[in-house]
């Protein structure tokens, strides 16, 4: 999760970036899927306690089209309220969906002692970046130490599990993964994964207007049971679907988080070791920008990651 303010101590310009990204954020995946979900919630409504009489619907639509002035300013605002409201409910359980699906997925592998476990984070950072690499990484960011532990497995399951947002996830890795998040949007915001973030919100708060709108067509047809037949199977294929890419995102956003931070250590190494014009080397600064290096090949930033 975002904490927009948080941004403030970095900067006008990372505040305004963070707070852009957050508003956008929000909107698309709690406003506007309130939105929907609110008025397909109203039309069940009037088609159950109506028997599907659209007359009252029609008078409704005829009263709130006339609202002028105070009225029409009272009734926008309770109803943006109540849709961003009801659209963070909705993503939430959008979450408690998928995690449930993480949850029994890792009860079903530890059923299954032949299955082939997948390697830790901190075994495929050193596949891909080198031993030499991801340990110069580790001595700028300690915090990546807990990596190796998991790996090592030096703690029990009880303390390498706990409940975040709505999925089991290991503690180590969660810890890992929110310093990485955190490093990556301060320093280096190009490699920041805050795009799959907003990926996993939106479509997870698909979830529930997706179930609400089978809902309607049932509820208003004329045939329930061919609308059932016909509009059930897709849906549940569509959700599957959704549910299974939400879970692979949240995976893929753990591990590009904190590759993503050995590979900006790694570029910055090299970047200060880059001869500059006049013989003089590129030095890093612990911000991201690039400084000439003084005479005797040291710099402002040298020794930094």
């Amino acid at each position: 999760m975002i904490d927009p303010l948080s941004a403030a101590a970095w900067g006008s310009t990372t505040a305004t970036s963070r707070m852009s990204f957050y508003v956008g954020r929000e909107l698309s995946s709690a406003l506007a899927p309130g939105m929907v979900v609110l008025a397909e919630g109203f039309l069940l409504v009037v088609c159950v306690t109506t028997e599907r009489d659209t007359e009252g619907l029609r008078s409704l639509v005829d009263d709130l089209s006339g609202l002028q002035g105070a009225a029409l300013v009272l009734v926008a605002v309770l109803g943006f309220s109540a849709a961003y409201v009801i659209g963070w409910v909705s993503r939430e359980l959008g979450f408690w969906l998928v995690g449930g699906l993480e949850w029994f997925r890792r009860r079903m592998g530890r059923r299954r002692p032949s299955a082939p476990s997948e390697p830790s984070l901190s075994t495929r950072l050193r596949a891909i970046a080198g031993e030499d690499a991801v340990d110069a990484c580790i001595a700028h960011h300690p915090v990546l130490l807990i990596l190796d532990e998991e790996a090592d497995d030096v703690v029990t399951r009880r303390e390498r599990v706990r409940r975040t947002w709505g999925a089991f996830v290991p503690y180590q890795e969660d810890e890992a993964f929110s310093y990485s998040k955190s490093w990556l949007r301060r320093f280096a915001p190009e490699m920041s994964v805050d795009g799959i973030e907003a990926d996993i919100n939106i479509l997870t708060a698909a979830l529930v207007p997706l179930l609400l709108l089978v809902a309607n067509i049932v509820a208003w047809s004329s045939e329930p049971s061919i609308a059932a037949l016909v509009s059930v199977p897709p849906t549940v294929a569509v959700v599957t679907m959704l549910v299974r890419n939400v879970a692979r995102k949240r995976r893929d956003e753990r591990w590009e988080a904190v590759r993503n931070l050995v590979e900006d250590h790694i570029m910055r190494r090299a970047l200060a070791g880059y001869p500059r014009a006049g013989g003089a080397t590129a030095s890093a600064s612990g911000d991201g920008e690039v400084t000439p290096a003084g005479p005797s090949g040291g710099g402002p930033g040298e020794g930094r990651p």
